[in-house]
């Protein structure tokens, strides 16, 4: 039996850019939401994807290879203004199915991380809070 190669920076790269994208969204929520308590909720939400991305960030940086400047994607950006446009009612569902995805393939990414390889105990950790 062949073990599975360590992830490499652009896996990194790839859950850094996700988990930026998806605190950038919880903001725009939380930028529309009118009901005070589901405000703050979205915000404590965009504070968690924060603590992600500086997880994303130390691995790829001690890989040599720190993050770029955030900018979120394009569809990002087009799902915060359909979010901003329609409300939080129209994103929020997305933005569950999203962290579905994400749970499921940071537990893919723990199994296939040889043990002891940068990012395997770390897409274990991130799968439980994403949960």
């Amino acid at each position: 039996m062949t073990t599975a190669p360590p992830p490499d920076v652009h896996t990194f790269e790839h859950h850094w850019q996700d988990e930026a994208d998806a605190a950038f969204l919880y903001r725009a929520l939380a930028s529309v939401e009118p009901d005070e308590k589901k405000r703050d909720v979205y915000a404590r939400l965009a504070a968690v994807e924060d603590r992600h991305v500086e997880i994303w960030a130390r691995l790829m940086s001690e890989l040599g290879s720190p993050p770029p400047r955030f900018k979120p994607t394009a569809r990002a950006r087009l799902l915060a203004w359909l979010g901003r446009r329609f409300g939080p009612g129209f994103l929020l569902p997305h933005l569950l199915r999203e962290e579905g995805r994400e749970v499921k393939g940071y537990l893919d990414l723990h199994r296939q991380t040889p043990s002891g390889a940068p990012g395997g105990g770390e897409a274990l950790l991130l799968a439980r809070e994403s949960a």
